[in-house]
């Protein structure tokens, strides 16, 4: 993961600020993202924007 995405993930956890995955980021720093959701009664929002939504659907497609 690249420090600008360390700095901006770690700012925004401290913040309770929902996550922005974009197509900035890697495919390492997407799943570092995802992996760090927590479902603990709180909803939790994430926002992807358009890329990143079609990198996923993509990527679960080829997994069915």
């Amino acid at each position: 993961m690249g420090q600008n995405s360390a700095d901006y993930l770690a700012t925004t956890a401290a913040r309770d600020e929902p996550e922005i995955i974009d197509q900035d980021m890697t495919r390492g720093d997407i799943i570092a993202a995802l992996e760090r959701l927590k479902f603990r009664g709180m909803p939790r929002t994430v926002q992807l924007d358009r890329p990143v939504r079609d990198f996923l659907v993509s990527a679960l497609r080829r997994k069915a």
